[in-house]
């Protein structure tokens, strides 16, 4: 969350290297954690969801099953026995399918600095004459740090324990957004109704919802300051007056692109390891190079719109 005393850290100068936590308590590890930990939620609130649908319509264990989940049992020691095969089948897919995101962190301080001086002479003939003497200099430093990382829904949930979310992020952040809950309930529940729970097409690995999904989120926050001091001194000649005036503007644009993938099937689908791209490059199984694609083409369409815009 974005302070006071932060906003006088960052017009005080921050640091040679700009970074999130000049103007927030959070660096960039933390945000990854968050945003990690708010997509698991979103993955239990649609399971849970989608479970309990399945009891109403005639597979009593998921209701089980979801109450489990909703009591944050271990997962490990949750028992699926008793579900419908179809059911099964569902969760198997669901569990295999990947989140991957790309963040871009960039950020840039800029300061203006104008220091001036004016001195009164008197003439021989008694006229006054005033001389006004000025200097300044404007400094910029900017610093982008991308990373990308890659979750299944299953590792997410059952590996990443609650320990690691234990400080979660309850709400929005409309001053620094990306330190707070960008969305994750809405973008997995429309991606996984869309290719899992309404769009099973049959046993075969198939579904007749779209197999991957990208959403683009891009947020900036900028901070501006100044001080304008000035001292007078009295006198018949001589310098006058002395002034000062600096103001410092933080700027800082980050970007997630969130990508999902169905699982991949087929053989060989986990020969090549490596997904190099033209923006960013990931490992994994096939699945995982496929979200980490469909980022990468998101990010592509994304810098090829706004060249069309600018010519």
């Amino acid at each position: 969350m974005l302070t006071v005393s932060a906003v006088s850290i960052c017009l005080e100068g921050c640091g040679i290297r700009p970074l999130p936590q000049d103007v927030t308590k959070y660096n960039t590890s933390d945000i990854v954690r968050h945003i990690r930990c708010e997509t698991r939620e979103a993955i239990k609130h649609q399971l849970i969801a989608w479970l309990e649908d399945r009891g109403k319509h005639g597979d009593p264990a998921a209701i089980r099953v979801a109450q489990d989940i909703r009591d944050k049992k271990d997962p490990r020691k949750i028992i699926y026995d008793g579900l419908k095969p179809d059911t099964v089948y569902a969760i198997g897919l669901f569990a295999q399918t990947v989140v991957a995101y790309a963040f871009t962190f960039d950020m840039t301080v800029a300061s203006n600095n104008t220091f001036g001086m004016n001195f009164l002479d008197t003439l021989h003939s008694g006229a006054k004459n005033t001389l006004g003497i000025g200097a300044g200099m404007n400094l910029s430093r900017n610093n982008i740090r991308t990373l990308t990382a890659a979750d299944t829904f299953a590792s997410l949930y059952t590996d990443v324990g609650n320990n690691y979310c234990d400080n979660e992020l309850k709400e929005a952040n409309y001053l620094y957004p990306i330190t707070g809950k960008i969305g994750m309930d809405e973008q997995i529940s429309d991606f996984v109704d869309n290719s899992i729970f309404n769009s099973l097409a049959g046993k075969d690995g198939s579904t007749s919802g779209p197999e991957t999904e990208a959403d683009s989120l891009d947020f900036e926050t900028v901070v501006t300051g100044n001080i304008n001091p000035k001292i007078t001194l009295a006198g018949a000649s001589g310098l006058t007056d002395v002034s000062y005036i600096g103001s410092i503007t933080r700027t800082d644009k980050h970007k997630v692109i969130i990508g999902f993938s169905l699982p991949v099937g087929g053989k060989g689908s986990a020969d090549v390891k490596e997904f190099v791209g033209k923006y960013i490059s990931g490992s994994g199984d096939a699945t995982m190079r496929r979200a980490y694609r469909v980022i990468d083409q998101a990010k592509q369409d994304q810098l090829l719109s706004r060249a069309i815009v600018l010519n």
